[in-house]
């Protein structure tokens, strides 16, 4: 498995440009983050749109070992604003 971990420099909004990771197996977690299913990880091609991060906040990826089913992978930069609708 591989496992990356990010911390933002600023506070702000992630914006998700494009996000299609392995359902169920492949994720990434925002901390402090509350999606649909009550946590804050995001798998398959639901990311973490408009959710407000700060310089405390860990970003983590997490890739089994198996390339059964490749996917795009993701996109997400960031905005200082929020300008768009936040999940």
């Amino acid at each position: 498995s591989h496992t990356c971990t990010i911390t933002p420099l600023q506070s702000g909004w992630l914006d998700v440009v494009t996000f299609d990771i392995e359902a169920y197996w492949d994720d990434l977690t925002v901390s402090g983050a509350v999606n649909g299913n009550g946590d804050g990880d995001y798998d398959g091609t639901t990311g973490p749109q408009g959710v407000q991060v700060t310089t405390s906040t860990s970003i983590t990826f997490y890739a089994d070992i198996y390339n059964t089913y490749p996917q795009d992978g993701f996109e997400i930069c960031m905005d200082a604003i929020c300008t768009f609708d936040q999940q």
